[in-house]
């Protein structure tokens, strides 16, 4: 039990950690996640589009920030889309009181460090060899289940991030709209309340949005790696080992076989087509105005937009959601034929060994080469499983058919 609890700690570090940027194209690793500076971005510049388009008068779109539930403490629109990271629930977000997951002071620190990154990501577009200041013990010390965040992010993985944002944005709307109402028979205070936890809600399902436009976000079978390591993989940590596969591909999706950061191939339901990058990596090389960094800004901004129109005109949109349709999906011949040609190319035992090769030194004490091969010989199983699933999760609840578009759809029930 010790062991294991041991190796929870280590491996969630490694997944928490965010890599340091380098050269054009870059070598270095990137982390599991968007870092919190590009999600504070994303956020605060969509919401601030959405504002501006709307011509909203709401006092959030005219002030810097929205309170909290208990009015302790009060965030802008990107610093409560960063939460998604820390958070397993939405509503766990708004209820927070500073005493159930992160203090007031703890939070105060995390955004400390956090604005620390966002201060280089101007040098990054033309310098991106600039070290990225790491969060992850500022992190791991302020928030009391940041561990089993982590551990537990499937949510964050492709389809099951959709899934995640057309959940927290359907409860957003409708909290928006009972704001309007509140607010039209002159019920102000709770008119208030309502809209600022559309907000945190909105922001919080932003979250899962933004995290679809990462690289090692798309198309990574998070959950089915999760569940076939534990059923088909050895050993006394085996139940970690999906875990650390998920990571290695998720290392891989936007490199090329010498480790370079070449960006991910994607278009999404407008086709448009370019090149995405991974965790850490949105700014490096790039100006605001690239395709790559535009489209979760005008996703965030669509995200927002339909809150707003919630809220002062009582309008929930049917079909689509507007966000949904800027979302990327996979635009090559697939991970099963990637693997198929680099084990070709390279041959799969050093495949197998480069894959390993590349983790952090403590997570090699408990995966092996051995595992690697596993995973790389039944791939096409694995993506199997995570068709199936997509199948089966469209049975189940309807609401993603009517509000995913129909192309993201069947990339992912053609997913491969």
């Amino acid at each position: 039990m010790r062991r294991h609890l041991l190796f929870s700690v280590l491996i969630g570090l490694v997944f928490v950690s965010v890599a340091h940027g380098q050269t054009c194209p870059s070598e270095h690793s990137p982390g599991v996640l968007w870092s919190g500076a590009e999600h504070w971005y994303l956020g605060d510049q969509g919401f601030s589009e959405a504002c501006a388009e709307t011509q909203s008068t709401n006092v959030y779109c005219q002030g810097p920030k929205v309170p909290r539930k208990d009015k302790k403490l009060s965030l802008t629109y990107g610093q409560v889309l960063t939460l998604g990271d820390f958070y397993l629930e939405e509503e766990l977000a708004w209820e927070e009181d500073g005493n159930t997951e992160i203090s007031n002071g703890g939070m105060k620190r995390i955004f400390k460090c956090i604005d620390k990154q966002g201060k280089v990501h101007e040098e990054q577009r033309e310098k991106p060899e600039v070290d990225y200041p790491h969060c992850q013990w500022a992190i791991f010390f302020n928030s009391r289940h940041s561990l089993q965040t982590v551990m537990a992010n499937i949510e964050h993985f492709g389809w099951n991030n959709m899934k995640a944002y057309v959940r927290a944005h359907t409860k957003a709307l409708n909290e928006a709209k009972l704001a309007g109402e509140l607010r039209a028979q002159g019920d102000l205070e709770g008119s208030d309340l309502h809209l600022r936890k559309a907000l945190y809600l909105n922001a919080f399902g932003d979250h899962f949005l933004t995290d679809a436009f990462a690289a090692g976000h798309i198309r990574v079978p998070r959950r089915q790696l999760k569940s076939w390591g534990e059923d088909r993989l050895g050993g006394l940590f085996k139940k970690f080992k999906g875990d650390i596969l998920s990571m290695a591909l998720h290392d891989t999706e936007a490199k090329d076989p010498q480790g370079f950061e070449i960006g991910f191939p994607v278009k999404n339901s407008e086709n448009l087509r370019w090149r995405t990058r991974s965790d850490s990596k949105l700014n490096e090389c790039r100006q605001e105005s690239h395709i790559g960094i535009r489209m979760p800004v005008e996703a965030v901004s669509q995200s927002v937009r339909e809150v707003l129109l919630a809220y002062e005109e009582g309008s929930i949109p049917i079909g689509v959601f507007a966000a949904a349709a800027l979302v990327p999906y996979a635009d090559d011949s697939g991970l099963e034929a990637k693997v198929a040609a680099l084990a070709g190319e390279e041959g799969l035992d050093h495949l197998a060994e480069r894959l390993r090769d590349a983790l952090p030194s403590v997570l090699k004490l408990i995966i092996s080469e051995g595992d690697f091969r596993k995973m790389l010989t039944n791939m096409g199983s694995i993506m199997g499983l995570f068709r199936q699933d997509v199948a089966r999760d469209l049975e189940r609840d309807s609401k993603l058919s009517e509000r995913l578009p129909r192309a993201y759809i069947d990339a992912y029930l053609n997913v491969n």
